[in-house]
């Protein structure tokens, strides 16, 4: 009998630890039921250790004590795999179970009745919750195996409890159990950690999705705040700021990284930053610091504060801080501040001395930086504030008595004068723009707003408060004055476009009469009369082709090379032509200045430009005396002084050289000199009207403006500047292209959309015993020279439709690198090589034809085909 307490008390030790065990082990599984299943079959493996180590009489006690954690472990893992909490109850009851059953071993029907129904019906439960678990879409194969497994469990358990016998278990009971423990225990483990695992990466995938969400929100409350939102690491330097910190003190979000907020604090401030700080780090969170943080432009921001720490995951101390822009805010509450202050004074002022109210507001009315003053029912002076010294240099008591009028600007008087009796008389308001004459003699544009009143002993008084708008009023006129003369640039730009593409047209219609013209007289020797008619045709369209430049000059299209020159030099070297330009009365004055630098430009044309100025000057002057005055310098000129120019777009500020021209005729009113620089506008009996226009695009064309100073009955000055240069002037040699005497044997390729121009080049190079064909156009061309035909020059035209002359050009330098290409254009030669970018030109000819020159640098061409 003590041997069998003995062996009781070893059971029940055995089956406490095993529960001890299991119960925080399925604590610990938080429900994971491959835990709390293995901790089953662990039970189970420990009865099967008991039969092989304990004795017989022994073995079935342990048995009995450890048989019922088998199904509460299958029980409390099915509740965990239905992801529920198993009953506290079930690993107490199995406990109790399994003392129950040891202390009635031998018992006929209690020990029988918890092994056979008990414990089997709980194994039966899980396989229940298990089923109806997995009938819910699982489609594993484990799904399929664990319901029958732990059916078959039960079966097991309960024909070991039955057939148990001190004997010992029989073979094929083991033999059962085994067989359950191989089919069921590794399904049960295996399914039970894949949908916990499967289960842990959806709470996973779940826990991103919401971080990410989080911080998704995070990034969107804080980008979009309308407060400064930064974190500090716990050095206190910046580790995070939103785009708001950019938009309210100017620096880029990167500028903030890695600095200390006290970085941007005004040094005034530092004290009270660093006591919020520290109570910030005391309590954990801190608010009230209002200080100026400095902003890129230099000014100061006013923001409101507060902070607040939190820890990290790694148990780092962080800090978010919270900023408010309150600049506006607080001038607006300085100013209320500042204005009840004023107002408490007024109050206190006029409870102290009600009838010092004419001393209250004078000393008002003296720091105010506007004219206040007040007048009688006549006009007249009353009063006056300071600011008159200051805004007019007018001592205030000296007004007193006197009306504005003398003040008042002789355009202004009678509007001024009208609105401040119309105000006495209705007793009403009254606004008026006028100008107020300075002592200095200059004229002040004044804002002025005012209003009639009755003074308590019932006169009629008008008091008025004048704003300065000088500088507004002034920057309005620059602003009208610098539109209309844009809206005239546009305008004569658009002529000179116009103008310039009638002269190159203009041009290859001349080429046709000047050809022709020089192909007929060759046949018209014998003819006097028609010799004589055909001079008579080319000298009136060498006219024509004169006026054709003077349009191209308009339309700034007619500059050849630029040289530098002296331009004081210039006026010496055409001093005769100027005194032959001006009548006989008149008197030219040349006022010159020496080692003045150089300017770059075309000698022709800016010779061109001061005959024609010269001249005007002198047809101002007609018959009567006076002076003409030609003056160069070195001119400093400002915005200003550029705004009123014509001619090129850029006007840079700084040193100008200047050209001017000057006369002390009736001069023109503002209608008259708005059109002088138009083409074809003359105010001459006879002349075109190009010569001013000419000297417009002249001046463009060289990068320069042209100034007009006028008033009618006070003269007329003319300037033209150009921009200095450091090269050093000098004295261009003209190119020379010799003509061979002998003709040249070849073959010349002309090109040109334009028949009748096609014709006449054709007919003067076969006169000077060329052989030539023709073209009508780009494709031909190159279909000519492509084909192998025999061609050792071309003359060739710029302006062609399909393909430009330009085109063309850069076409045959790839088929023939070294046929030579002579370019003819009714534009002057640096623009057309302005089209020709940077390809080679053997040389260039200028429409009309010259016959001697067209012929001359054909035959140089052929020359240079037959040299390579």
């Amino acid at each position: 009998m003590p041997g069998r307490c003995a062996l009781e008390a070893q059971s029940i030790a055995i089956a406490v630890a095993a529960a001890a065990l299991l119960w925080p082990l399925g604590a610990a599984a938080r429900g994971h039921p491959a835990l709390l299943w293995g901790a089953a079959w662990l039970c189970l493996l420990g009865s099967g250790i008991a039969l092989l180590l304990f004795p017989p009489s022994a073995a079935p006690l342990v048995i009995g004590m450890l048989g019922p954690l088998f199904p509460a472990g299958q029980l409390a893992g099915a509740y965990a795999l239905e992801r529920r909490r198993a009953p506290a109850w079930i690993i107490p009851t199995a406990l109790a179970l399994g003392v129950l059953r040891v202390g009635a071993h031998g018992s006929a029907w209690i020990e029988p009745f918890v092994g056979v129904v008990v414990e089997p019906l709980g194994t039966l439960m899980a396989a229940w919750i298990v089923s109806r678990v997995l009938r819910r879409g699982d489609a594993s194969w484990s799904a399929y195996v664990i319901p029958p497994a732990l059916v078959a469990a039960a079966l097991v358990d309960c024909a070991s409890a039955w057939i148990i016998s001190p004997q010992g278990v029989p073979t094929f009971v083991l033999g059962g159990w085994v067989v359950v423990a191989a089919l069921a225990g590794p399904p049960q483990i295996y399914h039970a950690a894949d949908r916990y695992l499967r289960h842990q990466a959806k709470l996973r995938r779940h826990t991103e999705d919401e971080l990410q969400e989080t911080r998704e929100r995070f990034r969107a409350l804080t980008e979009n705040a309308f407060d400064l939102i930064a974190e500090l690491d716990g050095d206190e330097n910046l580790t995070y700021v939103n785009p708001r910190y950019e938009e309210v003190l100017g620096y880029p979000v990167s500028a903030f990284l890695g600095w200390k907020p006290a970085d941007f604090v005004h040094p005034d401030d530092l004290v009270a930053a660093a006591r919020f700080a520290a109570q910030a780090d005391a309590e954990g969170r801190a608010s009230g610091l209002v200080v100026r943080a400095r902003h890129q432009d230099g000014s100061w921001r006013w923001l409101e504060n507060v902070a607040g720490s939190f820890v990290t995951r790694s148990g780092e101390r962080r800090w978010v801080m919270n900023s408010r822009d309150v600049t506006e805010r607080r001038a607006h509450e300085e100013s209320l501040e500042r204005g009840r202050e004023r107002l408490e004074m007024t109050v206190s002022e006029r409870t102290a001395a009600l009838r010092e109210s004419e001393a209250r507001f004078r000393a008002l009315a003296d720091h105010a930086p506007e004219l206040i003053s007040e007048f009688d029912d006549e006009g007249r002076y009353t009063f006056a504030n300071a600011s008159f010294k200051d805004l007019l240099g007018l001592e205030p008591e000296a007004l007193l008595g006197t009306t504005p009028d003398e003040l008042i600007h002789p355009d202004d008087q009678a509007g001024s004068r009208a609105g401040l009796t119309y105000a006495l008389r209705k007793q009403t308001a009254a606004y008026r723009l006028h100008r107020l004459r300075h002592t200095d003699g200059s004229w002040r544009w004044f804002d002025n707003t005012g209003r009639a009143y009755r003074t308590p002993t019932g006169e009629l008084r008008f008091v008025s408060i004048g704003r300065d708008v000088t500088e507004a009023v002034e920057a309005e006129e620059e602003r009208r004055q610098l539109q209309q003369h844009m809206q005239e640039v546009q305008r004569l730009e658009s002529l000179g476009v116009l103008a310039g593409g009638i002269a190159h047209d203009f041009n290859n219609l001349l080429a046709v009469i000047l050809g022709n013209t020089a192909l007929l007289e060759s046949h018209a020797e014998s003819d006097p009369e028609s010799n004589d008619r055909l001079r008579r045709i080319r000298a009136a369209a060498r006219h024509a082709e004169a006026l054709t430049d003077q349009m191209l000059a308009y339309a700034g299209r007619s500059v050849s090379d630029l040289t530098p020159l002296d331009l004081s030099q210039l006026v010496r070297d055409t001093k005769d032509l100027l005194h032959a330009a001006v009548p006989k009365k008149c008197k030219l004055e040349l006022e010159l200045g020496r080692e003045l630098p150089a300017v770059k430009g075309d000698v022709t044309q800016l010779r061109q430009v001061l005959v024609n100025l010269v001249a005007n000057a002198g047809e101002a002057l007609r018959e009567e005396s006076g002076h003409v005055r030609v003056r160069t310098a070195l001119f400093d000129a400002d915005r200003a002084a550029l705004s009123k120019a014509f001619g090129a777009a850029e006007r840079p500020e700084g040193s100008w050289m200047m050209l001017e021209v000057s006369d002390d005729g009736p001069g023109m009113d503002a209608e008259l000199s708005g059109h002088v620089f138009e083409p074809f506008f003359t105010t001459r009996e006879s002349g075109r009207g190009l010569g001013l226009a000419a000297v417009l695009g002249i001046a463009s064309a060289h990068g320069g403006v042209m100034k007009l100073e006028t008033e009618l009955g006070h003269g007329t000055v003319f300037q033209l500047l150009l921009r200095p240069t450091t090269e050093t002037a000098k004295q261009a040699d003209p190119k020379l292209h010799p003509h061979p005497a002998q003709p040249e044997a070849g073959v010349v390729l002309v090109v040109d959309d334009d028949e009748a121009v096609r014709e006449v080049a054709q007919a003067l190079l076969e006169r000077g015993g060329l052989r030539v064909e023709c073209c009508s156009g780009g494709h031909d061309a190159l279909a000519r020279i492509r084909g192998g035909s025999s061609v050792d020059a071309v003359l060739l035209d710029l302006a062609m439709p399909e393909l430009s002359g330009a085109e063309v050009l850069r076409m045959i330098r790839v088929e023939r690198p070294d046929l030579p290409v002579v370019i003819a254009s009714g534009y002057k030669r640096d623009l057309a090589a302005e089209q020709l970018e940077d390809d080679e030109v053997f040389g260039f000819v200028h429409k009309p034809y010259d016959p001697d020159t067209l012929i001359g640098i054909i035959r140089e061409a052929l020359r240079a085909t037959r040299a390579a």
